[in-house]
């Protein structure tokens, strides 16, 4: 395997396990749409995963990657700009929306492009 897709590989396995993180806290009940609505810290945490995702999708933009329409890499990065440049700008109600019904189903549609290129999932572990 060339150095540029092994790059590609390694920007994808970022995007899922910290896509699928965000999934594995909701399922544990850390992450709920009443909690996020008033924990400063639970909204810093999550928007950390949303900036590491939107910069790897970035990073495939710049590459030419596409995985396909399921996983818009275009707006990806611009949360993840939104979430950098104007944290306090942000719409929680409206990142609510995209951490609670986009995220999930950026999980799946990552995990799919994974398994059909044999891209290993990698997970973080939660249980600390």
């Amino acid at each position: 395997m060339n150095a540029t897709r092994r790059k590609g590989d390694e920007l994808v396995q970022q995007m899922y396990k910290y896509a699928k993180a965000i999934v594995d806290m909701e399922a544990s009940g850390w992450l709920t749409r009443e909690r996020l609505g008033r924990s400063h810290h639970l909204q810093m945490e999550v928007a950390m995963h949303l900036q590491v995702i939107g910069e790897a999708a970035a990073a495939l933009r710049r590459r030419g990657v596409d995985l396909g329409a399921d996983v818009p890499l275009l707006s990806m990065a611009g949360m993840r700009n939104r979430i950098s440049h104007d944290y306090d700008g942000v719409d929680w109600n409206v990142a609510e929306d995209v951490i609670f019904e986009d995220v999930p189903e950026l999980v799946e549609a990552i995990g799919a492009h994974m398994d059909a290129n044999g891209i290993e999932r990698v997970e973080i572990d939660l249980s600390e």
